[in-house]
Order: C-alpha cells, then sequence, then structure tokens
C-alpha cells in the first residue's frame, strides 16, 4: 500500500466521465502459477453487477454499488459491496498500471488478499 500511496495523491470521487478503466485479463493462482487461473474485468461503462467481476477455481464475485473510487494516475482504488458466490460482502480492490506489468488485488467480507500480476491482457486509466 506504500506504492499507491507514492504513486499520487488520489482524489475520491464517484464514477465520473472525466476518468475512465478498462482492464481484462488472467491472474496466475497459487500454487499452480501455470496452470489454474482467475480472471479479471473491470468496465465502468457496463451496467449494474458487471462495472467489476473476478473470479477464480472457487470464487465468483461482482460488484453491485461502489461507496468511494480513488482515481490516481497509475491506480484506482475501489470500496463498494459486492456479491461472492451469492452472498452480499464489502470489497476492497485495486487496479495498478505500471510500465512493468499491470496487477490487479481484491478483498471481500475481511478476507485474504486474492489477485496479482495480470497475464493476457492488461490495465488502461484514462487512455494510458
Amino acid at each position: 500500500m506504500q506504492l499507491l500511496a507514492a504513486l499520487t495523491t488520489a482524489v475520491t470521487l464517484a464514477a465520473s466521465p472525466a476518468h475512465s478503466i478498462k482492464a481484462s485479463g488472467n491472474l496466475p493462482l497459487r500454487p499452480h502459477w501455470k496452470y489454474h487461473l482467475a480472471f479479471v474485468s473491470i468496465d465502468l461503462s457496463k451496467g449494474p453487477g458487471h462495472k467489476l467481476e473476478f473470479g477464480d477455481l472457487t470464487h465468483s464475485f461482482r460488484a453491485l454499488s461502489f461507496s468511494s473510487i480513488q482515481w490516481g494516475s497509475d491506480y484506482v482504488r475501489f470500496v463498494g459491496t459486492g456479491v461472492s458466490n451469492g452472498k452480499a460482502v464489502p470489497f476492497v480492490a485495486v487496479a495498478i498500471h505500471a510500465a512493468g506489468g499491470d496487477s490487479f488485488y481484491i478483498s471481500w467480507d475481511h478476507s485474504a488478499r486474492r489477485g496479482g500480476p495480470i497475464k493476457n491482457g492488461g490495465i488502461t486509466i484514462d487512455g494510458r
């Protein structure tokens, strides 16, 4: 999280036409990094329940609402309520666009963080 603070001072906004983020791709999962993949999809122009989605071998998650969205020059942090395997849960997610590779991390219902480097895809923030 120190890296996120160092990237830029964020302004907390609701989803705004002044900002855009799109992400899609796969994330390798432990312990079988090469064989089992999770997926992420972020597109704020999509309809409710489809703006932020994540799935892996045992979880299916989609965001229902955002209580805050922080926009930085190289990251976007989401806080809100979503559905994981049919259960309403609070969540925090971070999408990071970096020269060395994009990453996505999510935690819901106060559980362990999931995510990592995005493979076969990437993150675009405000056209970058």
